[in-house]
């Protein structure tokens, strides 16, 4: 097989960032790593760090992401999309780069250069909606009206386009006219998943657990919510645990509070991957409260 150099560029990218998009990225990454020569175009710390069978290099400051590792900041995506008016690719050229949808500001920008080079184009995207319920009231309707041409834009230039699951690919079809959208499904760490069970701290712990972004449309509060509907209509007693993190937290929190659930509900925040499946194998029940998923990556690692 021909070796290539692939490029990848996405605003944030595992293990510097926690979510979704961002594992998918540094996943695909590393396995083609294993063949390719592979650099990740990203927001970093420092100028360049060496992962794990490739190279990231900074195109945009971590600055305006540290509230939290799951925080979505505009101003961060604006930093990212302008950083991006100029080809990156100067002492190296790719010849495949793979360009992350989310969070759509850059697309327009960077496909003013990427329409004039040689490399192949392709677009990964994670969820593509008619409408996107970022916001609700009034500027919920323009802002998903952006976000669609956002994302028209980058299919416009994009050679190919990649998605993780048939919902999404159905979801492109019908809103975005793309015709054959490729499925490159998502992956996960199947020795944290094989863990022998043996440990007494695998054991059952939970009645309930839920792993997400703490932000208004993964509907964590309708999770907490139900669960007090358990414990005064049906005498529940048992625990839940809600894991992940993001800028709802402490309203969350004291929300269990107000439910009269706090003793019940732990908030262990982001857990590495061996505690992360350890925690969710010790629970009865798994709950996704999401509105939109393009795929769950905290479903797949649960089963």
């Amino acid at each position: 097989m021909e070796r290539l150099k692939i490029a990848f560029v996405v605003d944030k990218c595992a293990p510097w960032f926690v979510g979704g998009y961002e594992s998918r990225v540094f996943n695909l990454a590393r396995e083609l790593g294993r063949r390719h020569e592979v650099r990740v175009y990203t927001s970093l710390r420092a100028s360049r760090v060496e992962g794990e069978n490739f190279r990231a290099i900074r195109l945009a400051t971590t600055a305006f992401q540290q509230r939290t590792p799951s925080d979505r900041s505009l101003i961060h995506s604006t930093l990212f999309a302008a950083s991006l008016v100029r080809t990156p690719f100067r002492d190296w050229m790719p010849d495949v780069v793979v360009v992350e949808a989310i969070p759509f500001l850059h697309l327009p920008v960077m496909g003013r250069w990427a329409r004039q080079s040689g490399f192949v184009r392709i677009l990964n995207v994670n969820e593509a909606w008619d409408r996107y319920a970022y916001r609700h009231g009034l500027g919920a309707v323009p802002t998903s009206s952006v976000i669609h041409r956002l994302l028209r834009d980058g299919i416009g230039w994009a050679a190919r386009t990649i998605t993780i699951s048939k919902t999404t690919a159905e979801s492109l079809r019908r809103h975005y006219g793309v015709e054959n959208p490729f499925i490159v499904p998502m992956g996960v760490n199947l020795d944290g998943l094989n863990r022998d069970m043996s440990n007494p701290e695998s054991q059952t712990r939970y009645d309930f657990a839920t792993m997400l972004r703490l932000v208004p449309y993964k509907r964590t509060e309708d999770f907490l919510v139900a669960l007090s509907v358990l414990r005064s209509r049906y005498g529940w007693r048992g625990r839940a645990c809600v894991i992940g993190d993001g800028p709802l937290r402490d309203r969350l929190i004291a929300r269990t509070r107000d439910l009269g659930i706090r003793d019940q509900v732990d908030f262990p925040g982001f857990l590495p991957d061996s505690t992360k499946y350890e925690t969710l194998k010790s629970s009865r029940v798994f709950v996704l409260p999401s509105e939109r998923e393009g795929f769950s990556m905290a479903t797949l690692k649960d089963s």
